[in-house]
C-alpha cells in the first residue's frame, strides 16, 4: 500500500526492492556465464558439415543440432616420402620437407642424408601436397569447425549442469547484416561467376581461388555458397580454395577472384605493414587472370589508400611504377643480372628477379598474358664451374617437368655478342607469345574487362513493378 506516502516514495520503494534482489543474486547466482561463451554467425554455422537447423523432433522444435564428429587424419605419404615429411595435425597448416634425415640401426646413427641428394623426393612431396594434402585439408577444415563448435556447446552445457539454474536460461539467435564483415551481393556474384567459369570451355581445367581482403566472415559465407552450389567433384578438380590472404601464402591458382568486401561508407583498410602484406599476397596469386568484385565507386576511397590503389591497379594494371622497378632491380645479385634486367625493362617487359619456386630460385621470370612465363638464368662464368653447371641443369630439369620453360646465357657470351644474345631472347619471348606488358604504350583496355552485375535482380524487379 502506498496511500498517504510522500511524493516520490513509490519510486524509492521500487529502488529498494531492486537493490534487495541484486544482493540476493550476489550471494547465490542463478548462473554465471563462462568467459569463453558460445557466439556464432548464422552463415558460419550453416556452412558446416553435418549441422542441422530448425528440426521437429517428437513434437519439439530443435533450433540447432550438432553431431559429435571425429577428426579424419591426413593421408599418409608413401614409404619413400614418409621419413622426409613433417606432417602437421591441423589442416590449417601445410606439411614441411625436411632438409636432412638420420638413418638409424636400433638407436645407433649410421648415416645422414640431405634433400639435395634426393631430387625425386622433392617431386613426390610437391605431388603429395597438391593432390593428397590439399584436397584432404579443404574437406577437413569445415569438419574441424563443426567439432570445435560441438566442443564449445558441450562446455556450455557442462557449465550449466554443474551450476544449476533456478530460472530458465535464454538463448538469443539474431539474424542480420553487419557491414564491413559480410557483403552478401559480392559473395553471390562471385559464386555466379565461378559457375560461369566452370561452364566455359575456354577455362577448362583452370584452377580457381577466392580471396577476401577484409576479415574472415566473407570467406565463410562464400565457402557455404560454394558447398551448396558447386559439385565437390568440381571443387577438387579445379582446386577451388577460399579464404583470406594468409590461406594463399605460397599458393597460386590460374584464376583468382578477389572480394573487396567493404561497401559505401566503410573506411579503407589501415595503412599498416601487415595490411600491405595481406593485400600483396591477395593480388599476386593469379597465374592467368584476376577478378575484383567491389560494391563501391572508383572515388569511394582516396587514391593513396590501399583500397584506392587496388581499384586503380585493376583499371590500369600495366602502368610502369618507377619505385617498384627500382625495388625489383635491387634484387639482382650480379652486374650481369643488372644489365639483363635493364635491357628487359627498357623494352617494356614485366620482370621479376629472384623468384622462389619449389625450394629453388630463378634469376628472372618474364610474365606475359594468359599465364605465359619464361624463366631466365644468367650464368656468371666466375661462379659456374663444371660442378655448379651440373647442379643447375638438374634443377632446371626438375622445374621443366613442373611446366617451366628456360632460357640460359653465360656472362661471357653476353659481353662478346650482346645484340645476338638479346635478339635470341626476344625471339624466344615472341615464340612463347610473351609481349611487353609493362610498356607505357600498352593499351590497358585490351586486358581489362569491366561490368556491373545485379546478383539479386533488384533493378529487374523494380522495372517490372513500374511496368
Amino acid at each position: 500500500m502506498t496511500e498517504g506516502l510522500a511524493p516520490g516514495a513509490p519510486q524509492v520503494l521500487d529502488l529498494l526492492s531492486y537493490i534487495e534482489q541484486v544482493e540476493k543474486l550476489k550471494t547465490k547466482p542463478a548462473f554465471s556465464v563462462p568467459t569463453e561463451f558460445f557466439v556464432a554467425y548464422q552463415h558460419e554455422l550453416k556452412g558446416l558439415p553435418e549441422l542441422q537447423f530448425n528440426l521437429q523432433v517428437e513434437g519439439d522444435d530443435v533450433w540447432l543440432r550438432l553431431p559429435r564428429l571425429q577428426e579424419i587424419a591426413a593421408p599418409e605419404p608413401d614409404e619413400i616420402l614418409r621419413p622426409w615429411v613433417a606432417l602437421p595435425k591441423s589442416p590449417e597448416k601445410t606439411p614441411e620437407l625436411k632438409g636432412e634425415i638420420i638413418i638409424l640401426e636400433g638407436k645407433r646413427e649410421v648415416a645422414r642424408e640431405r634433400i639435395e641428394e634426393h631430387l625425386e623426393v622433392r617431386e613426390l612431396f610437391d605431388w603429395y601436397v597438391e593432390y593428397q594434402w590439399e584436397p584432404w585439408a579443404m574437406a577437413e577444415r569445415p569438419r574441424r569447425k563443426t567439432i570445435a563448435r560441438y566442443n564449445q556447446l558441450f562446455s556450455v552445457q557442462q557449465a550449466i549442469s554443474s551450476e544449476g539454474a533456478d530460472t530458465p536460461l535464454e538463448l538469443v539467435w539474431g539474424i542480420g547484416y553487419r557491414k564491413g564483415d559480410v557483403n552478401d551481393p559480392e559473395a553471390k556474384a562471385m559464386v555466379d561467376e565461378i559457375e560461369s567459369i566452370l561452364a566455359d570451355p575456354v577455362f577448362e581445367g583452370r584452377s580457381i581461388g577466392v580471396v577476401t581482403l577484409h576479415g574472415t566472415a566473407q570467406a565463410a559465407l562464400i565457402h557455404k555458397l560454394v558447398s551448396e552450389r558447386i559439385s565437390p567433384i568440381d571443387v577438387i578438380a579445379r582446386k577451388i580454395a577460399i579464404g583470406p590472404p594468409p590461406v594463399f601464402q605460397g599458393r597460386e591458382r590460374d584464376i583468382i577472384l578477389v572480394s573487396m568486401v567493404q561497401g559505401p561508407g566503410n573506411q579503407s583498410a589501415a595503412n599498416r605493414a601487415d595490411m600491405h602484406q595481406r593485400f600483396n599476397v591477395a593480388l599476386s596469386r593469379a597465374r592467368d587472370r584476376m577478378y575484383l568484385f567491389r560494391s563501391v565507386g572508383e572515388t569511394e576511397f582516396r587514391e593513396d589508400s590501399l583500397n584506392g590503389k587496388v581499384i586503380s591497379h585493376f583499371k590500369q594494371p600495366f602502368r610502369q611504377d618507377a619505385k617498384k622497378v627500382r625495388a625489383l632491380r635491387e634484387k639482382c645479385e650480379s652486374g650481369f643480372e643488372f644489365e639483363m634486367f635493364d635491357e628487359l625493362v627498357r623494352r617494356g617487359f614485366r620482370v621479376e628477379p629472384q623468384v622462389p619456386c619449389g625450394g629453388y630460385r630463378i634469376d628472372f621470370v618474364v610474365e606475359g598474358n594468359e599465364g605465359r612465363r619464361l624463366a631466365i638464368e644468367c650464368d656468371g662464368d666466375r661462379f659456374h664451374g663444371p660442378g655448379q653447371w651440373q647442379d643447375d641443369m638438374m634443377r632446371q630439369r626438375v622445374l621443366e617437368r613442373a611446366g617451366w620453360t628456360f632460357w640460359r646465357c653465360f656472362a661471357s657470351s653476353f659481353v662478346r655478342r650482346r645484340e645476338t644474345v638479346l635478339t635470341d631472347l626476344m625471339q624466344t619471348l615472341q615464340k612463347l607469345g610473351i609481349e611487353p606488358l609493362g610498356a607505357e604504350t600498352v593499351d590497358n583496355t585490351v586486358w581489362v574487362h569491366y561490368k556491373e552485375v545485379d546478383p539479386y535482380g533488384v533493378e529487374a524487379d523494380e522495372e517490372q513493378e513500374i511496368a
